[in-house]
C-alpha cells in the first residue's frame, strides 16, 4: 500500500513550457513538489535540502523525496521536479522503490512495506531547507538522525516512545510517537499521514534531526523512510559517517 502521494492531471504542456523558463528558488520544506516524467506527474510534499559529500564525487545539493513519489510498478518514472508554481527544482537522480507483485506471498508484503522507498533529487539552485514554518513556529534542522545500524531482517525498538513530528502538503504539521524501526522504517503513530504527504520531512522535535521522510500509511501507523538509510544506499556513504556527510542545506 503506498497510499500518500496524489496523482494529478497531465501536465506535460505546462511543465514543458516551464523548462524553457531559467529555474526559481526551489520549493521549501512542507510545500508542493511535482514530479513529472512524460505525460504523467505525481503531487507529493517537498522534502529536506541536504549539502551532501559524495564519495568520489562533488559535493551536490540533494533532496530527499519518496520512491512512489518518483517510480511506479509499472515502470512510469519521473526524470525531474517542479514547484507549484512550474519553476524546476531539479532532476531525479536516483530511485530505489521495493517492487509490489500482485497475488505475492507474506514473505512479498513483508518486503514491500519495510523496503526502500526514497527517490533523490540533485537541485538546480541554491535552495536551502534548514527552517520548517508550523504553527508553533520556525524549526531549525540541525542534521540527519544517524541510527545505530540493524540488519535488513531486524527489528529495533530502542526508539520506541520517541516523539517525531512531520510536515505534509495535506495534513500540514503534525506529531506522534515512535514506536519501532528497521533498516529503511522507522513506524509510528499519531502522524495521520494522507494522500499528498509523501515525501515530505520527519524530523526529532527534541533535537531538530531529519530521521526522513513520510512513505505510507497502515491505518493509524505510520511508516517514515529513513534518510541514513537512503544516503548510505545512494551514495555508499558509511555508516556512522552520515551525519557528517550530509547537512542541512543554508
Amino acid at each position: 500500500m503506498r497510499s500518500v502521494s496524489r496523482i494529478t492531471a497531465a501536465v506535460a504542456t505546462t511543465m514543458a513550457a516551464a523548462a524553457l523558463v531559467p529555474p526559481a528558488s526551489a520549493v521549501t520544506p512542507g510545500e508542493a513538489l511535482l514530479t513529472v516524467g512524460g505525460t504523467r506527474s505525481l503531487d507529493c510534499t517537498a522534502g529536506p535540502v541536504l549539502s551532501v559529500e559524495r564519495p568520489g564525487q562533488p559535493t551536490a545539493r540533494i533532496m530527499l523525496t519518496a520512491g512512489h513519489c518518483a517510480t511506479d510498478d509499472a515502470g512510469w518514472q519521473a526524470d525531474a521536479v517542479y514547484s507549484s508554481s512550474g519553476a524546476r527544482v531539479g532532476a531525479l537522480d536516483k530511485v530505489k522503490l521495493a517492487a509490489n507483485t500482485p497475488g505475492e506471498t507474506l514473505a512479498g508484503f513483508i518486503r514491500m512495506t519495510t523496503g526502500a522507498d526514497w527517490a533523490t533529487v540533485l537541485v538546480d539552485d541554491s535552495a536551502s531547507g534548514a527552517v520548517i514554518d508550523t504553527p508553533d513556529g520556525d524549526v531549525e534542522l540541525t542534521g540527519v538522525r544517524d541510527y545505530r545500524p540493524t540488519g535488513l531482517k531486524e527489528v529495533s525498538f530502542d526508539n520506541a516512545g520517541d516523539p517525531i513530528c512531520k510536515i505534509g502538503l495535506t495534513t500540514g504539521h503534525t506529531c506522534g510517537t515512535q514506536l519501532f524501526r528497521t533498516y529503511n522504517s522507522v513506524y509510528s503513530s499519531g502522524l495521520g499521514f494522507a494522500p499528498g504527504d509523501s515525501g515530505g520531512i520527519n524530523y526529532d522535535p527534541r533535537t531538530g534531526e531529519i530521521i526522513g521522510i513520510t512513505v505510507e500509511n497502515f491505518g493509524a501507523v505510520g511508516r517514515t523512510q529513513t534518510a541514513d538509510a537512503i544516503l548510505q544506499d545512494a551514495y555508499g556513504l558509511a555508516d556512522g559517517e552520515v551525519a557528517t556527510a550530509a547537512q542541512v542545506a543554508h
